[in-house]
């Protein structure tokens, strides 16, 4: 286990056979806790801003798993003075490990009655969007989608296994009827996905949808730098009406943040 400067965040490194670790990460906050545990050891889809991906094997990871990452991040800690937000947003692509990662969730909502739920998918299986539909959790859910490009062959280049946006935009109407919360979550890379094109795009296809500009957290052989346009693409988001906020993910200088988690001992 290592802890952040702040000592806001601590990332787990735990063991699930005799060759294979994943990464959990926990945060702290005033208000509630943080479990942020991972669905896959490694990642097969490959976003290119992401170490998890890096790795050319992966596997999935089953449903006791996924509940031993989250009582070890909550082992020493008192679950019962704050609410927890259980966060499927770790190593690996939930929407490949649909059933385990989704009876997961259930069962952590029923033995946390006040917790929260959410699960952040790249987009992959998009069908699988409107299952989310019919299922059933105890307390409340949020999806959430990354876009990080509107454009198809940006984005491929960004998201190699994701598709399109026009292929996911065909599910969103049946789930945002259903009233469970849905996000966007878009990191913006220097000159890549921020010009304001972009950003009008973004701010049509959101419509309501509310938009999570995330931070660019390093990595091993990292190849892009976050924005220098920030505020412009801002400026256009306001014009648009768009409702956005910038978010910061603690525990970057442990490599514990969005995008850092990874099926690597000692990174």
């Amino acid at each position: 286990m290592r802890s952040s400067a702040d000592n806001t965040a601590k990332k787990f490194l735990v063991q699930i056979d005799n060759e294979t670790y994943v990464e959990t990460t926990y945060v702290d906050y005033p208000n509630k806790h943080i479990v942020c545990f991972s669905s896959m050891a490694g990642c097969p889809v490959g976003c290119t801003f992401c170490v998890s991906g890096q790795n050319q094997t992966y596997r999935t990871l089953t449903v006791d798993e996924m509940l031993m990452q989250c009582y070890s991040a909550l082992d020493d800690r008192s679950a019962n003075d704050k609410p927890i937000l259980f966060s499927c947003m770790g190593e690996g692509e939930p929407f490949l490990n649909y059933t385990n990662v989704i009876d997961t969730l259930k069962t952590l909502g029923i033995t946390y009655k006040e917790s929260k739920l959410a699960l952040s998918t790249s987009g992959v299986k998009p069908h699988l969007i409107e299952q989310l539909v019919h299922e059933e959790f105890s307390v409340p859910f949020k999806l959430q989608i990354s876009i990080h490009s509107t454009h198809p062959v940006i984005r491929k280049m960004i998201m190699p296994v994701a598709p399109p946006v026009s292929d996911i935009c065909k599910y969103l109407p049946v789930y945002q009827q259903s009233g469970k919360d849905l996000e966007f979550n878009y990191v913006l890379l220097d000159g890549i996905n921020d010009t304001d094109d972009e950003a009008t795009r973004l701010a049509i296809l959101a419509d309501g949808i509310k938009i999570k500009l995330n931070m660019l957290n390093p990595i091993p052989n990292g190849q892009f730098q976050f924005t220098t346009r920030f505020d412009q693409f801002c400026t256009v988001l306001d014009k648009m009406g768009a409702d956005y906020e910038f978010y910061v993910t603690n525990g970057a200088d442990i490599n514990a943040a969005c995008g850092q988690l990874t099926y690597k001992r000692g990174i």
